[in-house]
């Protein structure tokens, strides 16, 4: 594909890229994002592409860009998620104190 067939495709292949990454992603501004970078990969192989074929490209593409854009997104939240946990369970530790009460109040209960 040449410079000027790029020119002159990237605004309708630009609507069917964002078409189809509003199905992947929720939000309008990451789906900007995801087809600004697949734009910019088929500008940096537009040697490479051929007219027939890119469409079909593009919606690969745009596949696989979102694709990748969900699991690093839902690698920070599991990393955010991990760190609660650690946190949560740095809270649950038992001194030796509290494990001295809780000893004391069951006693107490088969006392009773």
């Amino acid at each position: 594909m040449t410079e000027q067939e790029y020119i002159h495709e990237a605004p309708r292949i630009r609507k069917l890229m964002r078409d189809n990454a509003m199905r992947f992603l929720d939000s309008v501004e990451d789906a900007k994002d995801v087809v600004q970078n697949c734009l910019m990969k088929l500008w940096l192989m537009r040697d490479k592409v051929r007219l027939a074929t890119l469409d079909a490209l593009s919606v690969k593409i745009v596949r696989h860009q979102c694709l990748d854009f969900l699991k690093k997104k839902n690698r920070c939240k599991l990393c955010d998620l991990e760190a609660v946990e650690e946190t949560q369970e740095a809270d649950d530790i038992e001194t030796p104190e509290m494990l001295e009460e809780q000893d004391q109040r069951l006693m107490r209960s088969f006392e009773k």
